[in-house]
């Protein structure tokens, strides 16, 4: 347990409100003490409902198995594992490291669980065990109300149960090392904004030094960078862990068993990557019995899930059906699903109100030409397959992973779509959606044809005749927006560079991608994106003058400081880097010609 002394959280809560009336009557509101008084006692009485609140939506979880009644989140968690540099952490390490001023950043993959240990940590303040109040934002509200900030949105999220509360009480119980902000779903921003919104909460972090930070997300290269914040990821499940969630799961006692000898019997290891994500191994159990194998491509495993959730309905009840109140059949239904999606994800829509949804289901129906009414289709996206949950007011997927992988159906299914323009806007808004991939698996052919190859041309063409060990920068500027040489504790020589890849530069994020496609393509020994590019302090001395750190010194991957390049690895970097796209292009080319070379008979053949 943890050596931090339990507090009540009743009792920092009074205290925060009588330090908050004070700081009103000390900021030239002239109270009279009955007046305070009064003020005190709305204030606690309003905090308390928001606690309440925050104590349910944190304390309950509806997940795939779960879709109408919620279910208590402490009966079915199982141990969290982190991981910060190369030192593991078991989710209590982390809770008893807690202190003030920690600021910290977990990151994970789509279903690794990263949200619900964020609720489980929300637990642990509400209950007492850490001396702070949490303040709970799901970054993706701020997609519909992109204009306010976030302390803002904060306080207004309190002030819906208590009028007495502002953005000043905010700040000030903040300064008084009170609250705790906890910012899950950083990802979830649209990429446009993730740069404001990670400018201002560096700014919080400078304004209360004191104050704790956690911010949740799936990994990414922007956040990885943060200065003064500790990055932890959520590690995969171990064996132990996968049999424990699956006994915990309210499921048929029978396929459980069954499918936790399995697991124990090698399934687990032969399929590792999908049986040690939460999610996936939730979907492994729903496929079992019906189908008694795994798929290894994961499109596949989406596919299979969705065709088990639209025929069977109660987990608790083997082979027990529900009703499709639409009577559409599967093929129909999958087609109107996805275009829903398509149109929700262009529109960065994770969550949306009752109206949106029929409204955005209205605008499929109309592309699809299916006859169906809308409110029976909505009730079984609610009640019947069980993709959509009602969340309070909003209604949102019960995991935004469904949501990517039927968008990428429908982009694949519709020839009329442009491919191209609808994979750049992907990669520009979300650049760590997990889409491109997804079509990646599901038809490669047509990727490379119609997004992969007039891309890797037409960055190549820009490097035609270009010495490159010469001007690096002639690479450096088509991926990135600036450079930053700075001091740095973790770099044995005192100096690095980091690149800043800025909200224009989705050739950077669309070569990242490439190289997860086609990883055996990547030169053996090449540096990857997320590794620090090491400078030496002559660049000092000979480019900026005598400068002493703490700095951080920015530079434009521009031909005048092509001799400072010339002097940091990234020279290797941008080699590596364009010897892929070469390979690559040389790749697909060779493919195609050989395709054509095995189809072309058989077409002359059926023309004969």
């Amino acid at each position: 347990m943890s050596d931090v002394p339990e507090i009540d959280p009743n009792k920092v809560l009074a205290e925060i409100a009588t330090d908050l009336v004070k700081h009103a009557a000390k900021s030239g509101k002239d109270f009279a003490n009955a007046v305070a008084h009064k003020a005190k006692v709305k204030f606690d009485i309003g905090f308390s409902v928001y606690l309440d609140n925050l104590r349910e939506r944190c304390g309950k979880i509806k997940t795939l198995l779960y879709r109408d009644v919620p279910v208590a989140l402490m009966e079915h968690y199982i141990k969290t594992r982190l991981r910060k540099q190369n030192k593991d952490f078991l989710d209590q390490d982390f809770f008893d490291s807690f202190t003030p001023g920690s600021r910290t950043v977990i990151t994970g993959t789509a279903g690794s669980g990263k949200s619900i240990f964020i609720k489980r940590l929300c637990i642990e303040f509400l209950e007492g065990r850490l001396p702070f109040i949490p303040i709970f934002i799901e970054l993706r509200h701020l997609n519909a109300e992109d204009k306010i900030s976030l302390l803002d949105f904060a306080a207004n999220s309190i002030s819906w149960h208590t009028l007495i509360f502002s953005k000043a009480l905010l700040e000030y119980g903040l300064t008084l090392n009170k609250f705790c902000l906890i910012l899950d779903g950083f990802d979830e921003l649209t990429f446009a904004l993730r740069n404001r919104y990670a400018r201002e909460i560096h700014d919080i972090a400078k304004r209360f030094p004191n104050a704790p930070i956690v911010v949740s997300g799936r990994p990414d290269h922007s956040v990885d960078a943060w200065d003064n914040f500790s990055r932890f990821r959520v590690l995969p499940m171990q064996q132990q862990d996968a049999v424990e969630l699956i006994s915990k799961i309210r499921y048929d006692a029978t396929i459980k068993q069954r499918f936790i000898q399995e697991l124990k019997n090698g399934l687990f290891d032969r399929h590792k990557d999908f049986a040690s994500i939460p999610l996936l191994l939730t979907m492994m159990l729903l496929t079992f019995e019906q189908y008694a194998r795994i798929p290894d491509k994961i499109y596949l495993f989406y596919d299979e899930a969705f065709t088990t959730l639209f025929h069977r309905h109660d987990a608790t009840k083997s082979l027990f059906t529900r009703e499709i109140y639409s009577k559409l059949p599967i093929d129909d239904f999958k087609r109107l699903f996805s275009c829903f999606c398509f149109f929700t994800y262009f529109d960065a829509k994770y969550s949306f109100s009752e109206s949106e949804a029929a409204s955005y289901i209205q605008r499929a129906i109309d592309v699809e030409g299916i006859a169906v009414d809308k409110s029976k289709f909505a009730e079984d996206l609610f009640l019947s397959v069980c993709l959509l949950q009602r969340d309070g007011i909003e209604i949102s997927f019960v995991h935004r992973s469904f949501q990517e992988y039927f968008c990428a159906l429908f982009l694949l299914r519709n020839s009329e779509v442009d491919l191209r323009s609808s994979i750049a806007h992907v990669i520009r808004t979300y650049p760590d959606s997990a889409i491109v991939p997804m079509i990646a698996q599901m038809n490669l052919d047509l990727l490379e044809q119609k997004w992969i190859l007039p891309f890797v041309h037409d960055l190549l063409k820009e490097l035609k005749d270009v010495d490159l060990n010469k001007s690096p920068s002639r690479f450096l500027e088509l991926v990135i927006q600036n450079l930053t040489f700075e001091y740095s504790k973790s770099n044995p020589k005192g100096f690095m560079f980091t690149l800043g890849i800025g909200v224009a530069h989705y050739n950077f994020y669309a070569l990242f991608l490439l190289r997860k496609i086609y990883p055996n393509l990547i030169e053996p020994g090449s540096v990857n994106r997320e590794q620090e590019y090491l400078a030496d302090k002559r660049i000092l001395v000979e480019h900026f003058g005598k400068v002493r750190p703490p700095y951080a010194i920015e530079l434009k991957p521009t031909r005048e400081n092509d001799k400072v390049l010339r002097l940091t690895s990234l020279t290797k970097w941008v080699s590596q880097h364009v010897k892929f796209l070469r390979r690559l292009e040389a790749h697909i080319k060779r493919s195609q010609r050989e395709r054509k070379k095995r189809i072309g008979p058989l077409m002359r053949k059926l023309k004969k």
